[in-house]
C-alpha cells in the first residue's frame, strides 16, 4: 500500500478529493491523520511531533502535497 493509499484508507476518498480541492485541512483530519498515521512515521521528526521545534500541521500538509504530487490532483 502506497502512503498516499494509506492516507484515504484513513480519511477516506470523498475527505481526501475535498482536502485536494479546497487545499485546506481541518483540525478534525489533522486529528485523525496525527493519531492514526503520522505519530508513528518515521519520517516527522520527533520535535516536531512535540511541536518543539516544527509545526506537526504543517508538517502533515505539507507531507499530503509530498504524497499527492506538487499539484495535488483528485482521485
Amino acid at each position: 500500500m502506497t502512503e498516499k493509499e494509506h492516507v484515504i484508507s484513513i480519511i477516506g476518498k470523498e475527505a481526501f478529493n475535498n482536502l485536494i480541492e479546497n487545499d485546506e485541512m481541518s483540525d478534525e483530519l489533522y486529528e485523525k491523520l496525527f493519531e492514526e498515521y503520522y505519530v508513528d512515521h518515521e519520517d516527522m521528526p520527533y520535535g516536531t511531533k512535540k511541536a518543539r521545534t516544527g509545526d506537526p500541521f504543517q508538517w502533515i500538509y505539507d507531507r499530503l502535497h509530498v504524497i499527492c504530487g506538487r499539484f495535488m490532483v483528485s482521485i
